[in-house]
């Protein structure tokens, strides 16, 4: 920006004023990391139960680890995946369509997506969206892998 010059209520001219120092700080553009961070780890229980638990955030740079780890679960012969979303701490809507993805191609294959959520931050935009009528939502990992549905409360 130019500085530009003012004149006071005498006319006198006065000079140039310089733009306000910028304080020292973050900016978006240079100190925030630039990806988010997911952790997926999978455990399987028999031949064909496997339980995939995910720890971060759950947004547009993760959602594609997500999908081809349920993928790579579902062509391995996984007849149940139970999905632990209780270390997930944020969850935007490229996470509720790999979520609800897996689930229509699990159910079109005669598996089924079982999701383990246990906070706010995940429970609160499957709601928000109706996932939660069309998921099976468990509240902790045990009653998952019992297969009985019950809806956490938030």
């Amino acid at each position: 920006m130019e500085p530009t010059s003012h004149q006071d209520r005498s006319g006198t001219q006065e000079p140039p004023r310089a733009a306000p120092p910028v304080p020292p700080g973050p900016t978006l553009d240079r100190d925030v990391p630039a990806a988010s961070v997911l952790t997926l780890r999978h455990e399987w229980h028999g031949t064909d139960v496997v339980v995939v638990s995910a720890e971060g955030e759950i947004d547009m740079l993760t959602a594609p680890s997500l999908r081809e780890e349920l993928s790579t679960h579902q062509a391995a012969g996984a007849r149940t995946v139970v999905v632990d979303l209780g270390g997930v701490g944020f969850l935007a809507s490229s996470g509720l369509a790999v979520l609800a993805t897996a689930h229509t191609e699990l159910t079109a294959s005669g598996a089924q997506l079982r999701l383990v959520v246990t906070n706010r931050a995940v429970f609160r935009p499957l709601a928000l969206t109706g996932l939660t009528t069309a998921l099976a939502l468990y509240p902790d990992l045990s009653a998952a892998l019992a297969g009985a549905p019950t809806l956490p409360t938030g």
